[in-house]
Formats: C-alpha cells, structure tokens, sequence
C-alpha cells in the first residue's frame, strides 16, 4: 500500500496508520484536497484541517468504519489541543487546570503574578473568550493583559468554553447564543461558579473584587453571569457583546463595557449581523448596546446622567451616583470593530483602536469599584 505524501500529515492526524485501509483512505482524500487548496491550506493547517474532519466526516458517513475513524482523529484533537494550550500557558506565564462540573471535565488558564502574597487578599479577573475560540487564544488577544495584572497584583483565569472539540471552536451558552453550549444548554453559569469557589478555595481571593469580562459570545456570557452571580461578582466589564436575556440581578453590580460603532458581528445599534460566525443560529437578534446601559443603569439606581470624556475615537460615559457605590460606564469606540480595543486582532479580525486599553481600563476599574463600594 503506498503511503500518502508528506503533505498529509498534519499533527492532528499523526496517530493514523497509513497500512489501515480505512485510515489510509481518509489520509488519500485529505491530502487530494489540501493539495489543490495549494497555499491558502499551508497557512491556516489546522484549520483547514480542522474543516477537513468535518467534511470528510460527511463524506465518510456511510462507510462502514466512519465512527472509528472520525473518534480517533477527535481523541488526538483533544490531546494536542491540550498539549498546545500547555505550551502557550508556559509562554504566558500561565498554568492548565482542570475542574469536573455537571458531568463534564472543564479547563481553565489560570496566571497568577510572581507578587502574590497568600497573606494578602488578590483581586480575581475571569476572562471569556469569544464564540469558536478558546483560552490561549484569549490571552494574545487581550494584549498585555497580564503584564498589567502582575503589577496590579490581578489574579486572572482564562476559562475554556464547550464545543465539538476539546480544545478549539469552544463557545458559552449565554442564553442567547452560541454553538453547541448554547444546543446542549452546558450549566456555563454553574461551571464559573464553582470556578470561583475553586480559586477561593486554593488562593487568598479579596472577595470584593471579583470580576467577569469576555470578548464577544464571552461578553453575553459576561453580562449572564451579571444576571445569575451578582451575589459573587462585584461587576462585569463585556467587550463587543448584547445583553440578550431576561435579567434579574439581586444585587446592584458595577459595570464597564466596550463597544465599536462599526461591529458587524454583535450590532452596536443592535439586530441581525451580517457577520455571524454561529452558523446554527444565523437570525440571533441582539439587543442594542443603549438597551444594555439602560438596564444596568436602571438596576443600579443611578440617579445622574453620564459624565462625558472624549479620548481620540473613544467617548466614554460614565454614571457614578449609583446604588451601593456602584458604576456603571460605556466606552464607544467610533467606527470600531469586533474586537478588543487597546489588544491584538484575532486571525481575520478587526484592528483594534489604540486609543485606549480595555485591559487597563478593566483592571483599574475592578480595584476601585469594589462589592458594596468599600
């Protein structure tokens, strides 16, 4: 049996042996296909090859040994999704963890500053990634994130979302969206809160300044959480996401959002988005940002209008005459994109403005906004 080219070999499918029949046609097929995809495959290996599972996995459905096949390549996924999240974890400064919730074994990123004094109460940061990305992913995106943490003394988890594989195209069941969490209504809600209670449990947490942040379907999953974990979250800070559920917080929480005029994913206007990446729920319709700010403000009690302050593209809003010393504050970044300002653009994403950090904003915003103000 001759074996397929080099080419064919992409990491994920290292575990295939090419004298399988079975294994040896799948291998044939893909490397026909990523040789007349020519460069564009060369750049974007693991996506594509990612792709390539699925649509040989159709292709594939009658044949006998399809389920063996497709579990095999799925299996390995898992183990070099992990094993690369590891590496970028060592590189940021981070560690991957695990935690068993409702059935499901979750992972998380988790950094913790050099500075840490476990005599010494830490803030906690938890930060979402967006729908089809994952924890690692999340890190590069939000910049120097925890550079700023370290400094600031910030603990931050980077949490993974659910999805077809372990390790990559994970999302959060916001409610409203996204993927496959969203299908299988993953206790998302749940799996943050034992998180926290984890890191409570293993780390000296300042339990007035807990905070969860996310960028896109992790944003809506942010402004959930607002909605279901006021009574742990001192506040929330979404980044390009829709408040889309119905919201009943028991407490007053803070809250600091970000958000461009020109995002075409989640509309700042609010609406169907002509870029949707949620293919199984391509008519989601978001709620404006305004309707988000109005609630929140309304939640809160804030008795004033904004405070406006003019930063390049960016105007932020500030309503600081809230109830138990809360905030809430929106910054508007004129003809921004989906993405997360201050940070580094996703593959094929918009550049983000530099006009501001939402990193830094976060994070200052986190230490002088504390639970019940104090």
């Amino acid at each position: 049996m001759k074996t397929p080219p080099d080419q064919a070999r992409h990491p994920l499918f290292t575990n295939l042996n090419e004298q399988d029949p079975d294994d040896f046609l799948f291998l044939s097929v893909y490397n026909h296909i990523s040789t007349k995809s020519g460069v564009r495959m060369k750049r974007h290996r693991t996506v594509f090859a990612i792709l390539a599972i699925m649509a040989l996995s159709a292709v594939f459905a009658g044949h006998a040994n399809a389920g063996p096949i497709r579990d095999k390549i799925i299996k390995h996924m898992a183990q070099k999704g992990a094993e690369t999240q590891r590496q970028n974890a060592l590189s940021m400064g981070e560690k991957l963890l695990t935690l068993d919730h409702d059935g499901l074994t979750r992972s998380y990123l988790l950094f913790v500053p050099d500075t840490y004094d476990s005599s010494k109460p830490a803030p906690l940061l938890i930060v979402m990634h967006g729908g089809g990305g994952a924890a690692d992913g999340m890190t590069k995106m939000a910049g120097d994130l925890n550079d700023y943490a370290a400094e600031n003394g910030v603990i931050v988890a980077y949490p993974n979302g659910t999805g077809p594989f372990q390790y990559r195209l994970l999302t959060w069941n916001a409610g409203g969206c996204c993927g496959q969490a969203l299908d299988n209504n993953v206790d998302d809600v749940g799996f943050i809160r034992d998180l926290i209670g984890a890191l409570r449990g293993a780390y000296n947490i300042d339990a007035s300044r807990i905070y969860a942040t996310g960028m896109s379907n992790g944003a809506m999953m942010a402004y959930r959480l607002g909605c279901e974990l006021s009574d742990v979250l001192a506040g929330i800070a979404p980044v390009s996401g829709a408040l889309d559920i119905d919201c009943h917080p028991k407490q007053p929480l803070s809250v600091v959002a970000f958000h461009g005029t020109a995002d075409q994913h989640v509309l700042y206007d609010g609406g169907v988005a002509p870029k949707q990446a949620d293919r199984k729920h391509p008519n989601r319709k978001d709620q404006s940002v305004s309707y988000a700010i109005s609630f929140w403000t309304g939640r809160d009690n804030c008795a004033d209008g904004p405070l406006h302050k003019a930063m390049g593209d960016v105007v932020g809003e500030r309503y600081n005459q809230c109830a138990n010393g809360t905030e809430v504050v929106l910054y508007t970044v004129k003809g921004g994109g989906h993405d997360w300002p201050g940070g580094v653009a996703y593959a094929g994403g918009d550049e983000p403005t530099k006009d501001i950090s939402a990193s830094h904003e976060i994070i200052d915003f986190m230490l002088s906004h504390p639970k019940g103000g104090r």
